[in-house]
């Protein structure tokens, strides 16, 4: 498990649990104080889950749907969710049921909605579809990745010889 997810769900939980916790010591005798405050904490997380949705998208051009992001404080929705790999782009992971499929990318605080999937049954259209939106999106990101993986494997020769005499050097060495 990579550390933005593991992160995402310890919040989740501690979000989840720590509200009941709190009130059950501090109302103990009174049980509506036990079932009502929790029920209260979780309506300010709702606002609070607005108000940051709003901070964090604020400054793009293009606000993202309402369910196209889940905070931490809702995210023991996304607790079931299977992780699948892209060898240049990393780790995403899926939510889905019947026939649609939802890909999420992982962030600390945020699980944010990629987009959906159709799946009829055939894993291997459904892996090549995920792929092919995959590499859509992040384009650019997986150009940026060839380009730097090139420049690392580059060994510095500017010219056939220099490049020779490298060699000759390694070889004497």
């Amino acid at each position: 498990m990579d550390s933005k997810r593991f992160i995402f769900q310890t919040l989740s939980l501690i979000s989840l649990i720590l509200p009941i916790v709190v009130c059950y010591f501090i109302f103990y005798p009174d049980w509506t104080g036990v079932i009502l405050n929790p029920f209260l904490f979780y309506l300010g997380y709702l606002i609070v889950h607005i108000f940051a949705w709003v901070l964090i998208f604020e400054k793009s051009l293009s606000l993202p749907d309402i369910d196209g992001v889940c905070f931490f404080l809702f995210g023991i929705l996304l607790f079931n969710q299977k992780r699948i790999y892209y060898s240049d782009l990393g780790y995403f992971y899926m939510s889905g049921k019947s026939n649609r499929l939802t890909i999420w990318k992982q962030g600390f605080f945020y699980s944010e909605k990629l987009f959906k999937v159709h799946y009829g049954g055939d894993i291997e259209y459904t892996r090549t579809e995920i792929k092919s939106k995959l590499e859509k999106i992040f384009q650019d990101e997986i150009f940026e990745n060839q380009r730097r993986k090139t420049l690392k494997d580059w060994n510095g020769c500017v010219d056939k010889e220099s490049e020779r005499d490298d060699k000759l050097n390694k070889i004497l060495n």
